[in-house]
């Protein structure tokens, strides 16, 4: 079965929460390339819409891209991506864990594109301003191997706005790896910042510098360095 019908146990599990208990989040960001671990999906623009919906201890979050360039197998005015995540939150000590399910539609491609990724996360805070993070991810229906990352932030003590560094690093399993073979995959630079306009809005952007870890794991892609600017609602 390649589609894993996340929307359908969503509705069963908010059924019957209060309105007033969700914090909905709606958002959408125009970057200069669409690229995901490392591999481009696009090098020209996109725009990513995003919604985002928290009840209690569990969050649903759809997310697309839509493609403003041709980088084939992708066409301008194509929506080739659309994602949909359930995940529930908890926290043990001073660590944010993170246990959930994403669903990857590729409409261009075929329902036998489709897959879907089981993954836990943890987000630590190590000392003032510094964080740690760790996912590991396992793509169940598809590609069937694993994914893992771990990563270090930095948030400057400046308030208005809100500015951070971070680096992240990859690792893929044989099925996973864009090269095919098992290793350190790719790796991230980022800084990002926002600006909040009021309590509800709120406009950041993001440059990314990214590569990759191992050629053979990694192949080189068209684009390493790429940025946009994102603009968030909250209701």
């Amino acid at each position: 079965m390649r589609s894993i019908s996340i929307g359908a146990l969503i509705i069963g599990l908010l059924v019957g929460v209060p309105a007033q208990a969700a914090e909905t989040t709606a958002g959408v960001d125009l970057v200069s390339a669409y690229v995901f671990r490392g591999v481009t999906y696009n090098d020209g623009p996109c725009l990513q819409p995003s919604l985002e919906t928290s009840a209690g201890a569990f969050t649903f979050n759809v997310w697309a891209n839509f493609d403003l360039n041709d980088y084939e197998p992708v066409q301008s005015g194509d929506f080739s991506e659309v994602d949909f995540t359930l995940s529930y939150g908890a926290t043990l000590g001073a660590a944010e864990l993170s246990l959930g399910v994403m669903e990857f539609l590729f409409p261009e491609g075929g329902p036998d594109t489709n897959t879907g990724e089981l993954y836990a996360s943890a987000d630590i805070p190590v000392a003032a301003g510094i964080g740690a993070s760790a996912y590991l991810g396992y793509d169940f229906v598809v590609v069937k191997d694993l994914y893992a990352s771990v990563g270090l932030s930095y948030d400057i003590p400046i308030e208005v706005p809100t500015l951070s560094v971070s680096f992240m690093a990859g690792y893929a399993g044989d099925d996973a790896a864009a090269g095919g073979t098992a290793g350190l995959h790719e790796y991230a630079a980022t800084i990002e910042g926002a600006y909040p306009f009021s309590e509800a809005v709120e406009l950041g952007g993001f440059v990314t510098y990214t590569g990759g870890l191992d050629d053979e794991v990694l192949p080189e892609q068209d684009v390493e360095v790429f940025g946009g600017l994102k603009v968030r609602c909250a209701f």
